[in-house]
């Protein structure tokens, strides 16, 4: 009949539980100097738990440069936000042409303009760079501010391959790091 929802009886869900209890017995019952199998819960928990996150990455393997952590930071937060944007591109008509052209002579999509700003606000806001030198710009941004700027110069394409977004093909971002050798108290 259309006029009854069905509902999932409550004794399936005990029985979900139990399985998944007996599950997690079998495997305590296991000697501790068996590794657990690579296929099944055992696997995928241990994978889960030896995964380390960006953040952690960043921070162990920048070796207490807090600055660079910062920017690394600020360079995965924007990559975040892109994606983010990307994914709800059709949802929210951001594909095809702005009817701009960048400094290469590209014609300028929609995200790719969006991901300039999100990449440009993102490292002038993480306070340790003192130039952005971008795909999509004519001219280098010099962060003039002394107090939010930092020792980094920082090149990006910010969604490199966005002719293929509409083709549901990948597109990523690209970007260079270097130290400033200037004197800090002049423009970059």
């Amino acid at each position: 009949r259309l006029g009854r929802s069905r509902k999932a009886h409550p004794s399936r869900f005990r029985w979900r539980i139990r399985r998944d209890s007996e599950a997690l017995q079998a495997m305590e019952r296991q000697p501790s100097y068996q590794e657990p199998q690579a296929v099944g819960f055992g696997g995928m928990m241990k994978n889960r738990l030896d995964t380390m996150t960006m953040t952690q990455f960043i921070v162990e393997s920048t070796s207490g440069d807090q600055q660079l952590a910062l920017l690394m930071n600020a360079v995965q937060h924007a990559c975040k936000v892109c994606a983010n944007a990307i994914k709800k591109a059709g949802t929210c008509d951001l594909y095809g042409l702005a009817d701009v052209q960048n400094a290469t002579g590209d014609d300028v999509k929609k995200l790719d303009i969006i991901a300039n700003t999100i990449w440009v606000d993102c490292l002038k806001n993480s306070g340790v760079c003192c130039l952005l030198v971008s795909e999509e710009e004519e001219q280098p941004i010099i962060i003039e501010d002394a107090d939010k700027r930092g020792p980094f110069c920082v090149a990006f394409d910010p969604l490199d391959g966005s002719s293929n977004v509409d083709c549901n093909v990948s597109v990523g971002s690209i970007f260079s790091v270097y130290r400033r050798k200037s004197p800090e108290d002049k423009k970059a």
